[in-house]
């Protein structure tokens, strides 16, 4: 854009949401140039330049987002949604340039009926800070990705997101009754919901990562929050078996709340028991220079510089693996489901190890997000994938 071009646009965003919600500073255009994509980390950390927003606005409603999506229309100016910036596939990177629309200021609880289920939420609630309101109220939404503390209702939707306790609640499209959605030609436009019959047009909107309109709200199921817990951990023979104790679970109609199983390397990673301080021994050691602690670093360097043997060394590890059972709901509910699951574990020879493993998880299940930082620093990447 010409320089007479971005300042007409800056003007035109300023009379809108106000000049203070406004910025085409460097510190903030680079803030916004990148997300959590490993490729965004690695330029970062090789000195390449980012491709900058022209500018960044923080609107306060959905008057306001459709307001600046016509004035985007009318300048051709490209239009990047960002909800907290917590995806790893370069979603919110402003590839042309343009204005990146932050949503963290629409965050309004705009209604709850409980006695219906639901709960409409704006797009730039944070989502742990949802979670915690709805606990406050006896109530619970289900959704609980790793990303939970640093991303939003909005792009759950946008991403389609799928929370650690799926099995039990759903995946965000499950939840999703109908949403408010600012579309390219600037109209407010609400989705019917999916019970209505007709066309599904959440479906449309659900994952498209703000590419066919920006999302402002969402009106979303809530379920009353669990009266009991039940955790337990199994050492399954190896992948296969826990993979039929899963299956055999989800085909006869059960419901917990969490089923994980870790590979070799995941187990170790996090202690067969559950355990992650625990262990000792060659072992240990490949567990410490994978995840980069110990000697400053100096044993992940060494497997980075020794790739084949540390592969090796990964494939030598013993076939046992870790699985982690949650059931939650009434106390009935919850012991049935968990006493079904055991009799799946032991009929594949599985070992119980108690509720530990399962206790162990829930204290760290959202520590993933936040060790990316230590990786980079010693040389190698991270990156993650759904694969369920």
């Amino acid at each position: 854009m010409s320089t007479a071009s971005v300042e007409a646009l800056v003007d035109g965003l300023q009379a809108i949401v106000g000049p203070a919600h406004v910025s085409t500073t460097p510190p903030d255009r680079v803030a916004y140039a990148r997300d959590l994509w490993p490729r965004s980390q690695l330029d970062r950390l090789a000195g390449e330049p980012p491709r900058l927003p022209t500018a960044i606005a923080w609107p306060a409603d959905t008057a306001q987002v459709a307001e600046v999506v016509a004035l985007c229309r009318a300048t051709r100016t490209p239009i990047v949604p960002f909800g907290a910036g917590s995806g790893v596939c370069g979603g919110t990177l402003p590839v042309r340039r343009g204005l990146v629309l932050d949503l963290k200021r629409l965050r309004r609880v705009r209604r709850l009926a409980a006695e219906d289920g639901v709960i409409e939420v704006e797009a730039g609630h944070n989502g742990e800070r949802l979670e915690r309101w709805l606990a406050h109220r006896g109530l619970t939404l289900g959704h609980f990705p790793s990303s939970i503390l640093c991303s939003t209702v909005g792009g759950w939707v946008a991403a389609r997101s799928a929370g650690q306790c799926s099995s039990r609640y759903g995946k965000i499209e499950d939840m999703v009754v109908d949403l408010e959605v600012v579309t390219g030609d600037g109209q407010v436009r609400r989705t019917p919901r999916v019970d209505a019959g007709g066309f599904d047009w959440n479906g449309v909107f659900v994952g498209s990562e703000g590419t066919l309109g920006v999302i402002t709200s969402a009106t979303l199921k809530v379920h009353p929050e669990p009266r009991a817990r039940a955790f337990r951990g199994w050492q399954v023979p190896d992948i296969q078996a826990g993979l039929t104790v899963m299956r055999r679970a989800m085909q006869a109609g059960l419901r917990p709340a969490v089923l994980r199983l870790y590979d070799p390397l995941d187990t170790l990673m996090v202690g067969s028991d559950g355990d992650k301080k625990a262990g000792g021994g060659p072992l240990h050691t490949l567990k410490q220079g994978l995840l980069g602690q110990g000697s400053g670093g100096g044993a992940l360097r060494w497997i980075l510089s020794h790739p084949r043997l540390g592969n090796g060394a990964v494939n030598l590890l013993p076939a046992p693996c870790l699985l982690v059972t949650v059931s939650e709901g009434e106390p009935g509910e919850a012991r049935a489901t968990d006493d079904a699951l055991a009799a799946f574990a032991r009929e594949v020879g599985a070992k119980d190890l108690g509720e530990g493993p399962g206790r162990a998880w829930l204290a760290h299940r959202y520590d993933v997000s936040y060790k990316q930082s230590g990786i980079y620093r010693k040389g190698a990447f991270v990156d993650t994938f759904e694969v369920a």
